[in-house]
Parts: C-alpha cells; sequence; structure tokens
C-alpha cells in the first residue's frame, strides 16, 4: 500500500507555527510537573484516553466512551486558536468513528495524516491500523482505509506512532511472534511515497515477557515511550522510555519514568509535544481515568 502522507508541510492557513525544539535532546527531559486536563477535554465520569497533540500545538486527538459517540470507544479532537489558549470543548471525529472501537489516533508531523486503531468489520484481525487524511489543516479528514495487509495480521495491530520524517511507524501487537502478551514494533520506508515495509520486532532489550504497548517516537528520534506492566515501575501499568544516541543506534534498555507522571494507579498511553516540553498520558488518578499533562 501506498501511503498519501506527503512529505511537506500542510495547509496555507494561517496559523502560528510551533516553538523550536530545545537544544538538549530529547532523551535529556525529564518531567517534574504534572495536572490533569479540564472538563473541556475530560468527561466527568467516561474513560478518557490516548493523547496526540499535533505538531502546530493546537489540535488534541484522543478516544473516549462518553456519551454521545457512534459506538464503543469514539475519537474526539479539542482544539484551541493559540497555544497559550485552553484547549476548546471536545467534538466528536464523525467521519472516522464506527459503531465499534476506534481509538489510539496519532497525528503524522504535517497534520495531514492520521492513523488510529479500529475493530471495525473487514479489517484482517480484531484489532487494525487504519488512515485517514486531509487535503489541508482546513479541511475535513477523510474516509478511513485499512493499512494494509503488510502492517495488519490476523492478530491485533494497535497503538501506532509516526516519526516526524514520516519514515518509521512504531505500533504494538499480540502476534504469535512476539516475546510477551503485546510487544512493540517498527515498520519502515525508504520515502513517504513508498509502501510500508514488514514489521521488525524491537527485541529483547526493549520488549519484556509482558504487555509493551502504546509507543511514541520523540520528534527527534532519540526517545522512544511506551506503557508496560513490566516489574521494576512505580505501579502496575506505567509509563517506561528506552532512548539511543542517533537513528543510526541500536535501543538502550527501557527505564520506569518516576514520580509524578508514575503512580501506584495505573499510567497509560502517552503522547509527545513536538519540543517533547508536554508529555500527555492518561491516569485512574482520582479514580476515573482522564488525561494529564506533564512539564520540566
Amino acid at each position: 500500500m501506498t501511503s498519501l502522507l506527503t512529505a511537506c508541510g500542510g495547509g496555507s492557513d494561517d496559523t502560528p507555527p510551533p516553538p523550536p525544539p530545545p537544544s538538549a535532546p530529547s532523551y535529556d527531559t525529564t518531567y517534574t510537573n504534572v495536572q490533569v486536563l479540564g472538563s473541556n477535554v475530560n468527561h466527568a465520569t467516561a474513560f478518557d484516553a490516548g493523547p496526540e497533540i499535533s505538531s502546530n500545538y493546537l489540535e488534541l486527538y484522543f478516544y473516549s466512551d462518553r456519551p454521545g459517540g457512534a459506538g464503543g470507544m469514539d475519537m474526539y479532537v479539542s482544539t484551541r486558536a493559540d497555544i497559550a489558549d485552553p484547549w476548546g470543548p471536545a467534538t466528536n471525529l464523525a467521519i472516522l468513528n464506527s459503531t465499534v472501537d476506534d481509538r489510539q489516533p496519532n497525528i503524522s508531523s504535517d497534520g495531514l495524516t492520521l492513523i488510529f486503531t479500529s475493530s471495525r468489520v473487514g479489517g484482517h484481525g480484531g484489532l487494525d491500523l487504519y488512515m485517514s487524511t486531509r487535503a489541508s489543516l482546513g479541511d475535513p479528514w477523510g474516509a478511513p482505509t485499512n493499512m494494509g495487509n503488510i502492517l495488519n495480521t490476523a492478530s491485533g495491530e494497535a497503538g501506532p506512532s509516526i516519526s516526524d520524517d514520516g519514515l518509521s511507524l512504531y505500533f504494538h501487537s499480540d502476534r504469535a511472534s512476539g516475546l510477551g502478551s503485546a510487544d512493540l514494533y517498527v515498520s519502515t520506508r525508504a520515502a513517504t511515497v513508498d509502501a510500508w515495509g514488514t514489521p521488525i520486532n524491537l527485541g529483547a532489550t526493549v520488549n519484556s515477557t509482558t504487555f509493551d504497548v502504546a509507543p511514541v517516537i520523540a520528534s527527534d528520534g532519540l526517545t522512544l515511550y511506551f506503557h508496560t506492566l513490566r516489574p521494576g515501575g512505580v505501579g502496575a501499568h506505567d509509563i517506561w522510555k528506552t532512548t539511543r544516541a542517533s537513528v543510526a543506534d541500536p535501543w538502550g534498555t527501557p527505564v520506569a519514568l518516576p514520580t509524578p507522571v508514575n503512580s501506584i494507579e495505573p499510567e497509560t498511553g502517552p503522547g509527545l509535544s513536538d519540543d517533547w516540553q508536554t508529555l500527555y498520558f492518561a491516569s485512574d488518578v482520582g479514580g476515573n481515568r482522564d488525561i494529564w499533562e506533564a512539564t520540566p
């Protein structure tokens, strides 16, 4: 399958450019401040998770089982006019959602391609990766398409995260060839007009014999955050990271993020801003799964 993801920036609107990334690499960032997002994003009683922020910092995508959706988990987006503004009321991404679970949205750096997870009828397995595109940042999303049998199998594929250059796609899968109940994989391609290659397991250094899911790749390609059930964290469900010195180097041994990001309650589904100054995640702190943000 040939992706419609373009290599250039998207849209001709006058949205402000995002701030430049800091000079320090992403793996040097330590998050020391956390706060839960407000009621425009989080629903009072629903399950809200899988946050993903656009490269211009003006769109926050996530999924929720709040009332009023199409069915199961639905994807939503909250927007703001300026990075200094609060997030606006979340709206349902109706054209992308189905009557079953649609979740874990991930947006390309140019803002023109959205990859997500769905259990809708017509896929290759229980969960598949789907893709939607739009012509510009001001245009609506198009009808989703299945990303094909190179990426998807009869097992489940979920939790996509596309690299800033559009050449690597990270995700998790419970296919039988893995090391645990779910493993992290990466598919690559030489150019954004090329088809995705056969996914490669990230190996025993990164994956455990338990449950490793929901990867998110930093925009510099040097830090990969994910959610895991492996022992050694603060709680049972924690956010961990693996780092590498350059994109040509192998991934190192993962480490758990310390408090205040992780707690004794479950922390899941990380999302990262392109300047890696805000880490979004879901947490059960407070008794309801909500979306939080962490900053240095």
